[in-house]
């Protein structure tokens, strides 16, 4: 019917040029190109194609250690229990603490991590449980920690989920029912906590005292947000008490320490550092609080001591040496590591000779790996063991290396080493 149209229309156009002559042809040809236009249907007009919207996305950077240096080869994930949404990135072997960084949607995510072998690591502020991690458009978040959760007589105090991609099995926490061995609770006093107030002036407060077995006693205290606490401990007989650090409202930052911790304030509140006496005899204990002073905003004037918290005294990760000659050695080494730090001790040894290395903290919580000339650690010490304790001839000629580690938090340590 169009191509009938069609030519229905040249006929007429070329009857009107005929018959207007040359005068009016421009007019003919309008009408025949209308009529033309008419026939051939309406003109097509382009349609948008759809663009999908970009999702916004920011990125979690941090760190992965594991409890015995050296770091292996890690699956790093990044998972929003609320959207189901996750990322992941692999890291590389490291001696030390092993870097990552993920580009996520926004949301808030648990961050967690495996080795090969299935061993699991977490980001958790509470010992209790995976801490959220909140990213906003456009946003980076940094130093987030990834390291061994806290453990006690139960085993790992945290669960951690299987992987989203199907690789890993989940770690469980403790077992219901599991109750650690004549430990306190750390959310709760024997007694009402007595309100600390530092001198003016003083950036610690000290005190000593009596704990009866079995029970505690508390001290609270107020400080900022991003202020730093270190808390001290010191129990006659020795390593005989423990010492616990909560808020007020019960969350739980640090369930059983021996003789020093230190921490990030993570908000500006009330903070319950409590004394233990698990024992069935009466403990004596010092119990030191240090806030050193710094620019931070000021604390309440009725409340709160005008100081922050600082780090552990620790000058820095150690790369000694500490064999030059033949023959043989005994030496005594003392030391303090912060969480993912490492100390390195290096010395030659020959093949056969025996090495004989003790690690002991107060708070069993020191370990090493003895990495060989050829990079890797001994048979015995490698990353996991917890080893303390290890002797055995040096397989080969060459460098040795004993790399000291902390299985939760900082720790103090004493490292025996022999060579005969």
């Amino acid at each position: 019917m169009k191509y009938k149209l069609l030519l229905v229309s040249l006929l007429v156009f070329s009857l009107l040029l005929s018959a207007c002559g040359g005068q009016n042809q421009e007019q003919a040809l309008a009408v025949a190109v209308a009529l033309t236009q008419t026939a051939a249907g309406p003109a097509a007009t382009a349609t948008p194609i759809p663009t999908a919207t970009q999702e916004a996305t920011g990125t979690i950077n941090g760190t992965v250690n594991v409890m015995a240096p050296p770091t292996p080869h890690m699956t790093v994930y990044a998972v929003d229990p609320a959207t189901k949404k996750w990322a992941s990135v692999e890291t590389q072997p490291s001696d030390g603490a092993a870097s990552f960084s993920l580009t996520v949607p926004v949301g808030s995510y648990q961050v967690f991590a495996f080795s090969d072998g299935g061993g699991g690591v977490a980001y958790y502020i509470d010992a209790s449980q995976l801490a959220l991690v909140s990213v906003s458009a456009g946003a980076t978040v940094n130093n987030i920690g990834v390291h061994t959760p806290s453990q006690n007589e139960c085993g790992s105090m945290l669960d951690i989920p299987a992987s989203p991609d199907g690789k890993f099995q989940a770690k469980p926490g403790p077992a219901a029912g599991c109750q650690p061995g004549s430990e306190q609770s750390a959310s709760a006093d024997s007694t009402t906590p007595t309100r600390v107030q530092f001198s003016a002036g003083s950036s610690s407060w000290y005190t000593n005292g009596d704990v009866l077995p079995g029970s505690s006693i508390g001290y609270v205290l107020y400080a900022n947000k991003g202020q730093t606490m270190s808390v001290t401990l010191a129990t006659t007989p020795a390593s005989s008490g423990t010492f616990y650090i909560r808020t007020a409202d019960g969350i739980i930052i640090q369930p059983k320490a021996y003789s020093s911790w230190t921490f990030v304030l993570p908000a500006s509140q009330d903070y319950v550092v409590g004394v233990d006496n698990p024992t069935q005899q009466t403990i004596q204990y010092s119990l030191t609080i240090s806030i050193p002073p710094n620019n931070a905003s000021a604390s309440s004037s009725t409340t709160s001591p005008t100081a922050v918290p600082t780090v552990v005294p620790v000058s820095g990760p150690v790369n000694q040496t500490i064999r030059f000659d033949a023959g043989p050695m005994s030496v005594q080494l003392t030391g303090a590591v912060v969480s993912g730090q490492r100390d390195r001790y290096n010395l030659s040894l020959s093949k056969g000779e025996m090495l004989d290395v003790i690690i002991t903290s107060l708070e069993a919580n020191a370990v090493f790996s003895i990495i060989g000339p050829d990079g890797n650690a001994l048979p015995g010490t490698e990353e996991g063991k917890d080893t303390n304790n290890w002797a055995v001839p040096a397989p080969s000629d060459g460098s040795y290396s004993i790399v000291v580690g902390s299985t939760r938090g900082n720790a103090t340590y004493t490292l025996d080493v022999k060579v005969d």
